[in-house]
C-alpha cells in the first residue's frame, strides 16, 4: 500500500512540473509575442515620427533663404521623439537624416530637399514677350502661364563652388571644358567647344557670329548656362545644350537668337526679359525636367524626394 501510495506521489509531483513547466512556457510565448506585438507598434510609430520629421523640415526652412546655418531639429510628440539632421546643405538644397524613435525603438531615412520652382514644370517662361518673325521650323513647348512668380537665382552661391573665375573666352583650344565656370563680366564661346558642366555670366553670354559646332551638358547641381543679363546666339549653327539655361538674373535680360539656324536646347529655358528668334530656322526647345532635380540657388516651394531607410 505504502509502494502505491508512494508511486501517485511521484506521478502527480511529475505532472505538477509538467503543467508548471506549460504554464511557464506559456507565458513566456505571450509575454515574447507581445513584446514582439510592442516593438512593431513602436517601430511603426518611430517610422510615422521620420515621416513628421520631413513635414517639420519643410516648413522650418520654407522661409528661409540660406540654409547653410541651421543646425540638427529635435521635437518630442506622440510618445517619442524625431530628429532632422543635415548630411549636406548648399543654400537651397539638403540631403537630411530623418530618426524617428519610439521606446528606444528608431527608424532612420534619407531624403534630399530642395526649393523647386513651378517654372520647371515647362519647357518655356518668358516675361516679355516673345518674337517669331521670319522663324521657321520652330519646335517650342508649352510655355509656363504668366501667374508664376520669376525665380531668383543665387549668383554668389555659384561664384563660391565654381571650377574656374577666371575664363571668359571659351575655345576649341580648351575643350572639353569639366566643371562650373563662373566669369564676373561678358563670356564668349566659341566653336568646336565642348562643356560638361556649366558656364554663369554675371552680364553677357555671347555665341559670337558665325559660332558652330558647340556642345553644352549641364551636369547636376549646376545650370548649363546662367546669366544675369542676356544670352546671344548671333548667326549661329549647330549649338546644343542640355540642361537649365536662366537668363536675366536683373530681370532685364534678353534671350537673343536672329539669324540661327539648328539650335538645340533640352530641359527649361527661362528668360525675364524678350524671346527673340527673328529669322531664325531649325530652333528646337524639348521640355526635359529630369536633370532639374536638386539645382540649387533658386526659389519655390520646397519638394523631396529620394526618400529610403537606411541603417545607420
Amino acid at each position: 500500500m505504502k509502494k502505491k501510495t508512494a508511486f501517485a506521489l511521484l506521478v502527480a509531483v511529475i505532472i505538477l512540473v509538467l503543467f508548471v513547466t506549460l504554464g511557464t512556457v506559456s507565458v513566456f510565448m505571450l509575454t515574447s509575442d507581445t513584446r514582439i506585438a510592442m516593438d512593431t507598434i513602436s517601430s511603426t510609430k518611430a517610422l510615422f515620427l521620420a515621416e513628421a520629421g520631413v513635414q517639420y523640415a519643410m516648413e522650418v526652412l520654407s522661409n528661409d533663404d540660406d540654409w547653410l546655418d541651421n543646425t540638427t531639429m529635435t521635437k518630442s510628440m506622440s510618445g517619442g521623439t524625431f530628429t532632422a539632421e543635415f548630411l549636406t546643405k548648399p543654400p537651397t538644397t539638403a540631403t537630411m537624416k530623418f530618426t524617428g524613435t519610439v521606446d528606444g525603438i528608431s527608424r532612420k531615412f534619407s531624403a534630399n530637399l530642395f526649393k523647386r520652382s513651378e517654372v520647371f514644370d515647362y519647357g518655356l517662361y518668358v516675361v516679355g514677350s516673345v518674337n517669331t518673325a521670319g522663324a521657321t521650323n520652330l519646335t517650342l513647348p508649352a510655355e509656363a502661364p504668366e501667374t508664376i512668380e520669376f525665380p531668383a537665382f543665387d549668383f554668389e552661391y555659384y561664384q563660391s563652388i565654381a571650377t574656374r573665375t577666371d575664363i571668359s573666352e571659351f575655345t576649341s583650344a580648351g575643350s572639353p571644358y569639366n566643371g562650373l565656370y563662373f566669369y564676373d563680366g561678358n563670356v564668349n564661346i566659341g566653336s568646336d567647344v565642348v562643356v560638361n558642366g556649366g558656364i554663369i555670366s554675371t552680364i553677357n553670354i555671347n555665341f559670337p557670329n558665325g559660332t558652330s559646332n558647340v556642345n553644352i551638358n549641364g551636369v547636376l547641381p549646376y545650370p548649363a548656362l546662367a546669366t544675369m543679363n542676356n544670352l546671344l546666339f548671333q548667326q549661329c549653327s549647330d549649338i546644343y545644350v542640355n540642361g537649365f539655361i536662366y537668363v536675366g538674373g536683373d530681370m532685364t535680360g534678353n534671350f537673343n537668337a536672329q539669324q540661327t539656324e539648328y539650335i538645340t536646347l533640352v530641359g527649361t529655358v527661362i528668360v525675364s526679359g524678350n524671346f527673340n528668334l527673328q529669322g531664325s530656322d531649325y530652333f528646337t526647345i524639348l521640355y526635359e525636367d529630369d536633370g532639374l532635380i536638386g539645382i540649387p540657388g533658386l526659389d519655390g516651394p520646397i519638394v523631396y524626394y529620394a526618400w529610403k531607410e537606411v541603417g545607420s
